[in-house]
């Protein structure tokens, strides 16, 4: 992008990644009896996207997201996280 100012003409290149993480997670153990007793039944699902930017070589920012489900089918309950975090960095 160029852009006059004061009979000068500036250049700016800027650069954006975004990236997606998506985990499950299954966690099943029985006992071998005769009823097939389950001990743990557990769920996890992580979700967390990112993005970072670059407007110049002296300005940079990143911000990056998560969520964390995590299920007890046995006891039947269930657990969430919810995170959020950004920063900016300016070189002099």
């Amino acid at each position: 992008m160029y852009i006059p100012l004061a009979g000068r003409t500036l250049k700016f290149e800027s650069n954006l990644t975004l990236n997606l993480d998506i985990t499950y997670e299954m966690r099943l153990d029985k006992t071998p009896t005769a009823g097939n007793r389950i001990d743990t039944d557990e769920r996890k699902l992580g979700i967390t996207p990112r993005a970072s930017y670059s407007f110049s070589k002296n300005i940079t920012g990143s911000a990056n997201a998560r969520f964390e489900q995590r299920s007890d089918r046995k006891l039947g309950q269930t657990w969430r996280t919810i995170g959020l975090n950004a920063s900016v960095l300016i070189r002099f």
